[in-house]
């Protein structure tokens, strides 16, 4: 198998136009900056948004940040505020809690369908800052136009006991992998996040990719474990409807990619 490495553009294989979602945990935010600063780099207009809800500072972290709020005019306001700042993040409002409020999925087909912008990131779910989750009935919140969904996962939490230290929303782990309290994150049952119909590509829209970035690289122990996961993940089987894996470190900016 294939092990080349690259930068987060080039591994990802983007087109000249997607509408990107992201699931998972174990670094969403982070790749939805560090993708749209590579983005940008190359003369492109980055609409960055959430379906759910994100912190303030990491919303500045775009070049602008434009509320919708109750402007009946805000489309035409974003279309001039994308033109001046190329990467602007969309909210609804700021919450007393210090979030930004997410914005309807259906808004995000809309601006896509527009053209706002050549690449549209999307955080769609949460992850309370663990490396691994599962999602809830509700979630994800994936628009109908996206293209491609990236599920991220932690992987220095593989061969890791299973706990609340590494895992979110554990019932729904357990019960999805079979994987029981202070028992290993192994390779053989974390696959089943990815390939199960219940997953983290729950409520994908079925023309779009599927990506899987493993992420967090430079703080793993047992790289023959994160290696078979790969593995496991683009083998042929009935159930395995993964396009591409990455494995890589967001902080150290390097990417590998795996694939024939």
């Amino acid at each position: 198998m294939q092990r080349k490495k690259t930068n987060i553009f080039e591994a990802l294989n983007l087109g000249e136009r997607e509408n990107i979602a992201i699931v998972g945990g174990g670094g969403k935010t982070s790749l939805m900056f560090r993708l749209a600063q590579a983005l940008t780099s190359r003369g492109c207009k980055v609409l960055l948004t959430t379906t759910t809800k994100v912190w303030r500072k990491e919303a500045e972290e775009a070049a602008s940040i434009y509320l919708l709020d109750k402007d009946l005019a805000w489309e035409s306001k974003l279309g001039r505020e994308m033109a001046k700042s190329g990467s602007v993040f969309l909210g609804k409002v700021v919450l007393s809690d210090g979030k930004v409020a997410g914005i309807d999925p259906g808004v995000i087909d809309h601006l896509y369908g527009n053209r706002i912008a050549n690449y549209l990131l999307v955080e769609a779910d949460g992850a309370a800052g663990r490396p691994v989750k599962v999602p809830s009935l509700n979630e994800p919140v994936v628009p109908k136009t996206t293209t491609v969904v990236i599920a991220v996962l932690g992987a220095d939490a593989i061969g890791k006991p299973f706990g609340p230290e590494w895992v979110f929303r554990e019932k729904e782990f357990e019960s999805l992998t079979g994987i029981k309290k202070g028992q290993p994150l192994t390779a053989g049952k974390m696959e089943k996040i990815f390939l199960k119909p219940e997953g983290l590509f729950k409520d994908k829209p079925p023309s779009a990719k599927s990506v899987v970035f493993l992420n967090r690289l430079d703080l793993v122990t047992d790289l023959a474990q994160v290696e078979e996961l790969a593995s496991r993940l683009l083998a042929p089987g009935p159930y395995n409807n993964v396009d591409r894996v990455i494995l890589g470190s967001l902080l150290k900016d390097f990417y590998i990619m795996f694939g024939a």
